[in-house]
């Protein structure tokens, strides 16, 4: 299923989303899978501005509740997007980083799961690894 998850999936934010980008997400996913699949679902709501891309994530943001594992998929992908947003200068992006980061930290709060794995899943670029420590 990820190779499809592959496909739909950009690292940077879109301008000028449209319904044509639009993927129903299924409730037969779990884990990571549901986590991406319903956060890039939004992904036609971002426009010159995040605050329709913040108010599709909140509605289907109880859904995440029940697996951690795709609430901390859920908010990774969602920050990537506003992280991307802010590279591209998008006014309000500012003001989403820092409520983004908390909902990301929130879920890896709940379940950890290595930003390694999540950033390989979407085809974002990885933060590098840590250096060994030796001892």
């Amino acid at each position: 299923m990820f190779t499809s998850l592959v496909g739909l999936t950009s690292p940077t934010a879109q301008a000028h989303g449209g319904a044509h980008d639009w993927h129903a997400p299924s409730n037969k996913l779990t884990g990571i899978e549901r986590g991406v699949q319903f956060a890039l679902s939004c992904d036609h709501t971002i426009h010159e501005l995040l605050s329709e891309y913040d108010s599709c994530l909140a509605y289907y943001a109880d859904q995440m509740a029940s697996d951690p594992v795709a609430a901390t998929a859920y908010w990774y992908v969602a920050l990537t997007r506003v992280r991307s947003a802010l590279q591209n200068d998008y006014p309000d992006a500012g003001q989403f980083l820092p409520v983004f980061e908390a909902r990301y930290r929130q879920a890896q709060s709940r379940q950890v799961v290595p930003e390694s794995r999540l950033c390989v899943t979407i085809s974002a670029p990885c933060p590098p690894a840590a250096p060994a420590t030796t001892h």
